[in-house]
């Protein structure tokens, strides 16, 4: 029997033969007729002995497995070794719930995940609350939190008396998503090892976030996500890829989605 790794890899026809022009070559109409999705993956990534690396970020590695689907519309062939039963998408599944201990409740999505429904409550002086919203990781969506305005000692004598209301602020942070149909690139960014690299603006820092503050234009820094890392190789990469694609039938399983898309903008964007 013939092993996934002793297949012949794929020859870069030129003598240029870095990962990312070869990714590029290969990505020309009919360089991938009739191989292995793994055996293109695994034959344009740099190695190390913890991780592999690819000169690609998300909306590019799925932009590479589109073109590797779309050569081999007719025959798609993910691994040499064919699907295995007993592997599974990086879903999320927590025992506990993850933002609070003590909460108990839960509600089904429209998207198939299980939610926390319980609130947190919190008693603040009405004159001094302030709302902020922001994207939240445990629920992967958009979430309100209150708080008092920061405040002097001084300040805060005026206000020792204050009347106080009791605020409520939604949970939402997933317990289980089980049941979910997983886009592709949300499944690369879990896989993914590598958090991103800081860069700084060179002159005054053109992110339109910072207009809501005093900066002077200072750029602190901006996490961008310039290439993907995984611990195994291609080969185990395209096996990922194949249950993304078997999750629905006939292969309808989503690219990625509105919400995902604009999260992942931000990771990639340059100012």
């Amino acid at each position: 029997m013939t092993l996934c790794y002793e297949i012949e890899k794929i020859k870069f026809p030129t003598k240029i033969r870095g990962p990312e022009q070869e990714a590029e070559y290969l990505m020309q109409d009919g360089n991938m007729k009739n191989r292995y999705l793994g055996q293109c993956l695994d034959s344009c990534r740099w190695g190390s002995i913890t991780t592999v690396l690819y000169e690609m970020n998300t909306f590019q590695m799925v932009d590479f497995i589109k073109s590797w689907m779309e050569q081999n519309k007719d025959n798609l062939k993910f691994h040499c070794k064919g699907s295995s039963s007993s592997f599974d998408l990086p879903r999320i599944h927590y025992d506990i719930y993850p933002r609070n201990s003590d909460h108990k409740g839960r509600t089904l999505d429209f998207e198939g995940r299980i939610k926390c429904a319980d609130e947190d409550k919190k008693d603040l002086r009405e004159a001094l609350i302030e709302e902020w919203t922001s994207y939240d990781e445990l629920s992967q969506s958009k979430r309100k939190e209150y708080m008092e305005s920061h405040l002097d000692d001084d300040e805060l004598e005026e206000y020792e008396n204050a009347p106080r209301i009791t605020v409520k602020e939604r949970c939402g942070a997933i317990i289980s998503d089980k049941l979910a149909i997983l886009p592709l690139a949300e499944i690369i960014e879990r896989l993914n090892v590598f958090g991103g690299s800081r860069t700084y603006c060179k002159d005054l820092c053109k992110d339109p976030l910072l207009g809501e503050f005093d900066t002077q234009g200072r750029c602190f820094g901006h996490i961008v996500q310039d290439h993907l890392e995984f611990p195994f190789s291609g080969w185990t990469l395209a096996s990922y890829v194949q249950k993304w694609h078997e999750q629905l039938p006939k292969g309808s399983a989503p690219f990625t989605t509105p919400e995902l898309t604009k999260k992942l903008m931000k990771k990639i964007k340059t100012f």
